[in-house]
């Protein structure tokens, strides 16, 4: 018979559920259970594919954290290796200069030319019988009588000469009258005189860092491309590279001065900003500050600090008076911008300093005549208008240690110019004719020789 159905197609009718008979006494009670296992069953599945949304957003945060991670740590581990190379660079470039140069051409900066010597490179010259010029580079950004006044000045210890290297090659004439490469047309100040004239077979460039390294050797080379290629002009530059030594706030303000802060944060790299203007306060008057940035009377760095920041109306993201640090900052940013700032000269300088004019011998006479057709020159201008922020001088510039630059200097292999060429990027981009070298980290090795120094 289930044959015989199944052949023909006929099924057996499915049974129907009843249901719940009316008569059951708990049928509310068991239809609310069956409604709330229902609900409870959506709730779980509607909670469980919440939590895997959560955890594969969490996941994506993770990864990307991770990945940000070693990035950080792969771009710093490639920091590192390329700071270590480009030290080790560095110090290969001031070492050339240092051993193959017969003159020494030590740059400052007009703006702070004391805090730009570096009392080790002249000692050492000293000892060494090295002939070691003084060069004030950026003249144009200071007035012509404190130029004259740094020229008499340091003329007292050695030769020195005040250059533009972009402001027209002023000075740069005169410069190589010093050095004994003076093209025969070359303008200048004055003619060397033939008595005890020297001629430099190898002349080295050396300072600290953004103080015109680059342009002066520019400079140079282009003055004297009339009498063929300055085969005596060394192409390794040396930079003093200060000695690590804990916040200073007369150090912070000497980069302030010459507009070589770090632009990201100033203050950051060498002291607190507060205390930085606090050394800035005690380093010029009251009264041009108020001339300078326009401010009402004030006593004391807090009364200053909030004067400017209502001057400038500064705020906090919260719409509230900007904290005192940040008003600080920007303090040291604008002091460099026009009309300037500078460092006066002192009425002395400390007893016991290197005599650099020993070194130059009977050259001295046509030396110092060079030097003082230039001061003539100079204070036949004038006086230049008022405006620009004095200050007084402070110390000598940052420690170098030059016998660990100087050591081993046997059986080091010579420079790759062509790898170093961008290792001095000492030019500052303060907007005021200083030769841009590069700000940025970059990803490249040269562009991560240009950040160094800026």
């Amino acid at each position: 018979m289930r044959k015989e159905a199944k052949r023909l197609g006929v099924t057996k009718p499915k049974r129907r559920d009843p249901g719940i008979p009316n008569n059951w006494p708990f049928k509310a009670q068991m239809l609310a259970d069956m409604e709330r296992a229902k609900e409870k069953k959506e709730e779980d599945l509607l909670k469980r594919r919440q939590d895997a949304k959560t955890q594969a957003v969490r996941d994506k945060k993770h990864r990307e954290h991770e990945s940000k991670e070693n990035a950080k740590d792969r771009d710093a581990n490639r920091k590192a290796t390329k700071a270590a190379l480009r030290e080790k660079v560095m110090t290969q470039q001031l070492r050339l200069a240092l051993g193959k140069s017969d003159v020494l051409l030590e740059v400052l900066d007009s703006r702070d030319p004391l805090g730009c010597r570096c009392a080790a490179l002249e000692a050492w010259a000293v000892k060494e019988g090295k002939r070691l010029i003084l060069v004030l580079t950026k003249a144009d950004l200071v007035p012509t009588e404190v130029t004259a006044q740094w020229l008499q000045l340091l003329g007292t210890v050695g030769p020195v000469v005040a250059v533009s290297p972009e402001g027209g090659r002023e000075g740069i004439s005169d410069l190589l009258r010093l050095l004994g490469h003076a093209p025969p047309s070359a303008s200048s100040s004055a003619a060397v005189p033939a008595s005890g004239a020297f001629t430099a077979n190898a002349v080295g460039i050396v300072g600290y860092p953004a103080t015109g390294k680059k342009a002066l050797l520019k400079a140079l080379r282009q003055e004297s491309k009339s009498s063929g290629p300055a085969a005596w002009l060394l192409d390794a530059v040396g930079l003093l590279s200060p000695a690590q030594s804990g916040p200073d706030a007369n150090a912070a303000l000497h980069l302030a001065v010459r507009s070589a802060l770090p632009k990201a944060a100033a203050g950051d790299a060498v002291g607190e900003p507060e205390a930085t203007v606090t050394a800035l306060l005690a380093r010029t008057q009251a009264a041009a500050l108020m001339r300078r940035f326009r401010l009402p009377a004030f006593e004391g760095t807090e009364a200053f600090l909030r004067a400017f920041c209502k001057d400038r109306s500064m705020k906090s993201k919260r719409g509230k008076d900007a904290p005192l640090e940040t008003v600080a900052r920007r303090v040291l940013l604008e002091i460099s911008t026009a009309p300037g700032c500078q460092c006066m000269p002192p009425a002395s300088l400390e007893q016991g300093a290197p005599q650099l004019w020993t070194a130059h011998g009977s050259a001295k006479a046509s030396l110092e005549a060079v030097i003082l057709a230039q001061l003539t020159l100079l204070k036949g201008r004038g006086a230049s208008p008022p405006g620009s922020l004095a200050l007084t001088s402070a110390t000598l510039g940052a420690t170098v240690d030059l016998d660990k630059v100087l050591a081993d200097v046997e059986g080091e292999a010579e420079v790759d110019m062509a790898a170093s060429d961008d290792g001095d990027d000492d030019e500052s981009s303060d907007g005021e004719g200083d030769e841009e070298e590069g700000e940025g980290e970059e990803s490249d090795m040269e562009g991560d020789e240009s950040e160094m120094e800026d």
